[in-house]
């Protein structure tokens, strides 16, 4: 079946994308939802004003992202952690620690969005990279801090020395 969608479905197109799917899809999932509707003659018309809406609301989403990505590159996130004597982290920093300490500094991100390269296992700072929109995305600095309850020893040549 095919149908028009009245809005941007993931994995499948963008709001007033002809697209042809399962008769069951459609009809369970898609248009009960108003997702999309099915495609007839009727609906070119509204088709055209569907693509019009939706490039109105793409280029508001685009400047919205952007903005955002301005916001968060000038952010610097401290996440603390419990840590060993080494500086390695009991554990390791997630996406929900720095949602968290993201959503401290007053922006609401979704945890699903952040890209992190390898899991965050040591003190120091790191690179973090959150994916805002399709075609905008930002990086910016998390500094993982030990917590105040840490094994952490800023001087660590006596351990050094204990074990020679």
């Amino acid at each position: 079946m095919q149908v028009v969608l009245k809005e941007t479905v993931y994995n499948l197109g963008g709001a007033g994308s002809v697209v042809k799917v399962k008769d069951g899809y459609a009809r369970n999932f898609l248009i009960p939802r108003g997702l999309a509707i099915p495609a007839t003659s009727g609906a070119k018309r509204h088709i055209e004003h569907i693509q019009r809406l939706a490039e109105k609301k793409r280029a508001t989403e685009i400047k919205d992202a952007s903005d955002l990505k301005v916001k968060l590159e000038a952010l610097s996130l401290t996440v603390e952690a419990k840590a060993g004597e080494r500086g390695k982290l009991y554990g390791s920093v997630t996406s929900v620690d720095i949602a968290n300490a993201i959503a401290e500094q007053g922006i609401e991100v979704d945890r699903r969005k952040i890209i992190l390269d390898h899991p965050l296992r040591s003190l120091g700072e790191h690179t973090v990279r959150l994916k805002i929109d399709p075609e905008v995305s930002a990086e910016f600095k998390v500094v993982v801090e030990p917590s105040a309850d840490s094994d952490v020893q800023e001087d660590l040549s006596p351990i050094e020395e204990m074990v020679t």
